[in-house]
Order: structure tokens, then sequence, then C-alpha cells
């Protein structure tokens, strides 16, 4: 086994790669490891070692464009591992200073956690999307990881405990990896597997968000939020979520309607203010996937079992 264990998902942005896996060299321990699974429909061509001082870190490139979406690559990723600790970053976040030894050592010092996620800076804060957010978000739909990504400072350092975690900057304890992993019922890179798997996590293991692990998000930007793939998966993957999980919990439909309700007004919002008609054209995508029994939905396989 080796100390900690990074995992890159990546598909078809390979020119982030190579800034990556340097920056994490620097500050990975020499008993660590890169693991990179590529699904891009051409292997990266670019440096597959990092170096720390003199010292080589052992890097593995897996080009996998076989494999279909983020779970499946987290899983074989988590499969080829070797780390007590692992360790995921998305190719578009920059870890600041010491960012994986702030995880690793909270773990460490923290046996009853099975996983904890660092502080997205930089994150695009937009006052009336978290207006809805914060109206229209209840019970099992209630998010706290963008007011405390955006009020970080308040917490001077602490570990907030909570049940969802944000996928592209988090560390779990390999035994976790023994009892679960990530659904490979969600096929593409969607929103909400973090929120599925770290969910399911926290019925057994404590998890938190670490205000002292920062790093920095590079596509946050306002686009981002207002494309049509975008509106879609924020109608079908709450509705999966909602029938995976939360509806065994005994969590009423009033809360999945008034949620719904929420991201309608919010694709109301955008369109007018960008002058385009894709999040309303996402948002009844979105309800027509969901009609379907999701038939034709690009990142849900709808052939599998939902139930947990």
């Amino acid at each position: 086994m080796c100390e900690v264990s990074v995992i890159i998902p990546t598909a078809n942005r390979q020119e982030r790669l190579g800034a990556l896996v340097e920056l994490l060299g620097e500050q990975l321990a020499e008993s660590s490891e890169v693991v990179v699974v590529d699904q891009s429909g051409e292997p990266w061509r670019g440096n597959q070692g990092v170096a720390r001082g003199h010292a080589p870190i052992r890097c593995r490139y897996y080009w996998r464009p076989d494999i279909s979406g983020l779970t499946s690559a987290k899983n074989f990723g988590v499969a080829c591992s070797c780390g007590d600790v692992i360790v995921f970053i998305d190719d578009d976040v920059r870890p600041q200073e010491d960012f994986i030894g702030k995880l690793r050592r909270f773990l460490d010092d923290n046996p009853e956690f099975g996983g904890v996620c660092g502080v997205e800076v930089k994150q695009l804060n937009s006052r009336w999307r978290n207006m809805i957010a914060e109206c229209f978000r209840g019970g099992p739909f209630r998010d706290p990881r963008s007011y405390i990504n955006q009020n970080y400072k308040r917490y001077c350092g602490t570990v907030v405990a909570t049940r969802l975690m944000s996928g592209g900057l988090t560390a779990y304890r390999r035994q976790v990896f023994r009892s679960y992993s990530f659904d490979e019922g969600l096929i593409g890179y969607c929103l909400g597997e973090d929120v599925e798997f770290s969910h399911r996590v926290a019925d057994k293991w404590k998890i938190g968000i670490h205000t002292g692990a920062l790093a920095e998000h590079q596509e946050a930007e306002e686009g981002r939020y207002n494309t049509k793939e975008k509106f879609l998966s924020k109608v079908a993957g709450p509705v999966y979520l909602f029938r995976r999980l939360y509806r065994s919990e005994g969590y009423s439909y009033a809360w999945l309607v008034w949620y719904m309700v929420g991201v309608a007004l919010e694709a109301i919002f955008s369109s007018a203010k960008n002058f385009d008609l894709a999040p309303i054209a996402g948002y009844l995508a979105g309800v027509r996937c969901v009609a379907m029994g999701f038939r034709g939905c690009p990142f849900i396989d709808a052939t599998r079992d939902m139930s947990v």
C-alpha cells in the first residue's frame, strides 16, 4: 500500500492534465501516486511523470475510452490504486498549498470520519441564484456547500460535518470502498454523482467539509450554469436521487415539487438575463426525460435498478 492515491478522471480535456499533475507532484510524498483515468478519444501525449525535487512521483496513466461516465472512471481508478487515502481531483480543479496534506492529516487524526472534502474558492457568487436555492431547496435538497464555500473564512479552518461533499476535491479512506462504490447507473458527466455517493457513505461514516483546505475551480464562470445540458441535469438528477435515496427515507414528494418550482424559476431568470432559451429548453427536456422513465437521458441508465 502507498500513502495517498490521487485519482483524476478526465475526458477530452487533456490540455489541463500536465499542469495539474505537476502541481500535485509538489504536494505528494514520495510514497504516493497519481492515477489518471482518461476517457478521451485519443490518448494523452503529455508528460506522464511528476517530480518532487529530484525524487520521481509515481504517475499511472490509463487510456480507457471504453469506460462510460464519471462514476465508472472513479470506480476503475479506485480498483487500480494502492493508497490508504484516496483523493479525487477534477481536471479543472487547482488545489492550493498543502491541500492534500490537510485532508490526509484530518483523516489520520479523526478515525470516525470516512471522508472529507475541501472548499471551492473563487466560486461564482450569483445573488439571485443563491436566493432561489435558499427558498426552494428544503428537506433532502438542502445543500450547505455553496454557503460554506462562499463564507469559508468564518469557519477558521475547522471541519463542518455534512452529508454532502463535492466530488472533485474529496478524500476518502480506502475502507469506505469495501462497502460502497460509485453508482454506475449515472453514465455521463452529470450533476449529483458526488451527492449520491457521499449521502450513502454518511449512513455509516462521519463526513465533512474542511474549510482550511482550499482549491480553485477554474470552470466556475457564469456560462457553465446556463446551458441546456446543465438544466436538464438539474431536473433529472434530483428526481433520480429522490427515487433512489430520499423516498425510502420518508421524505414527502412535496419537497421534490417545491425544488422543481425553484429550478423552473431559475431557468426563466437565466433565459431572460442572457437572452438565451437554452435554460428553459433544458428544463423542459428534463421534465420530458423524467416522464419517459429516464429513457434517452444522456447521463442516466434507465435499465438499471434504482434501489440502493
